[in-house]
């Protein structure tokens, strides 16, 4: 067989796989998406008085609000999801990288951890979930987060000590102060309480993000430029 088209037959066989590949994860994209936005509905649908149209609508439409109510708030949690993303994204990259195993595990906790935390920022699970559908006050889920992020860094804590672990620290002091905050508004002392809960909150996701944002990019180089030095031998 000439060459020239056997090159053009193998191209079109992989053409064949990869158009095939795509067509399997559409498929599998679809059936993720669709499932459980189904199964959801219909359990809207058979509840009396709700409609599983005030799942899809968009919260402003809802509640006749202005488009930008809760704009910091909404920042914050695509900051989180962000975070998410970036943790979870580079542990599949670097569990490939045998050298890499711990600080790889260490982002996959963390991703996790973030991811729970986006949970309850994006559903209002302290403040709305858990107290009114199982009786947990928010100062437990407080205590069961700060558990949950104590133990990841106490095992973890001579990956963290390499790192640039200033900006995780401020990170923590910034949750802490508007943890403060919230209970100061709980306490009806001041209304500026309040917006001080908010902006401290943003401000321990800024930096929450800022630091495994740049753990993730440092790690990634690293294995880059160690497998570019392997290449060269």
């Amino acid at each position: 067989m000439p060459q020239g088209l056997n090159e053009k037959l193998m191209k079109s066989a992989n053409y064949r796989i990869s158009i095939h590949s795509q067509i399997k994860l559409i498929l599998l994209t679809v059936v993720t998406t669709l499932v459980p936005f189904s199964f959801v509905s219909l359990i809207f649908t058979l509840k009396p008085n709700l409609s599983p149209s005030i799942l899809t609508k968009d919260t402003a439409v809802i509640g006749d609000i202005p488009f930008y109510a809760g704009l910091f708030s909404n920042i914050g949690v695509l900051l989180w999801c962000t975070s998410v993303v970036i943790c979870l994204f580079s542990y599949i990259i670097l569990k490939q990288d045998a050298k890499a195993n711990k600080v790889a595990s260490f982002l996959l906790l963390s991703g996790l951890l973030t991811f729970l935390l986006l949970l309850d920022d994006f559903f209002l699970l302290h403040e709305s979930f858990f107290p009114i559908y199982f009786g947990i006050k928010s100062h437990v889920t407080f205590t069961i987060y700060i558990a949950l992020a104590l133990s990841l860094f106490i095992r973890y804590i001579k990956i963290i000590k390499k790192t640039e672990f200033f900006i995780l620290l401020s990170s923590i002091a910034f949750f802490s102060l508007s943890i403060i905050s919230d209970v100061l508004t709980d306490n009806n002392i001041l209304n500026i309480y309040l917006v001080l809960e908010d902006m401290f909150k943003l401000l321990g996701i800024t930096c929450w993000l800022t630091y495994f944002a740049r753990i993730c990019l440092q790690e990634i180089s690293n294995m880059i430029s160690g497998s570019l030095d392997k290449d060269k031998l």
